[in-house]
């Protein structure tokens, strides 16, 4: 598939925005958590911020990946064979069955490819910054995805876009609230 078709199925598949908008909302708290985490142990080594975050990226990349591409497959699938039953034919080589895996890779792209990226891009300051720095730019970069994640959650939802858009953000720092306090009872 052509990156056009993957960006139609976006635009007209609400399940291709429901993966896009979780997994990108679960790559943000988990790079908030990670590097919220360092931060509050005072870390100054870029290289553990770094080598976590990557490896919290492919894991919810495969997660994302290969857990969507089960469920999307499976659920179409029954929906095949239900339609199957009712036409009282096999659809075997039609193209609603060809589509059936197509459209389950594409969303399985989207779902594995978006918490991934925010990781990733999340993670670059530390790469270029120094570490006071990439620390403050990092949980900017979370700040602005968990915001723009909410004003288009609330564009799709017809709702007011600052008040989704403030609601998504509270997320981010709930949970570097927790990781605080994490810190201060000595579990961190």
């Amino acid at each position: 598939m052509a990156l056009k078709d993957y960006l139609n199925i976006f635009r007209e598949d609400a399940i291709a925005r429901r993966y896009f908008v979780m997994n990108s909302f679960d790559g943000c708290l988990t790079v908030m958590g990670i590097i919220m985490a360092f931060f509050m142990t005072g870390s100054n080594d870029p290289s553990n911020i770094i080598i976590s975050t990557i490896g919290a990226a492919v894991a919810v990349g495969v997660s994302g990946l290969w857990g969507t591409y089960a469920i999307e497959k499976a659920e179409r699938m029954r929906s095949i064979a239900d339609l199957e039953k009712h036409m009282m034919r096999s659809l075997k080589g039609s193209r609603p069955r060809k589509k059936v895996s197509e459209l389950s890779m594409a969303l399985s792209v989207i779902a594995g490819l978006s918490p991934a990226l925010v990781l990733v891009i999340t993670v670059l300051p530390f790469i270029v910054l120094p570490m006071q720095q990439a620390y403050y730019l990092s949980f900017g970069i979370i700040a602005v995805t968990l915001l723009l994640l909410g004003i288009f959650v609330g564009r799709v939802g017809k709702e007011n876009l600052l008040i989704s858009g403030i609601k998504m953000l509270l997320a981010g720092l709930i949970v570097g609230l927790i990781v605080i306090g994490l810190e201060f009872i000595n579990i961190i």
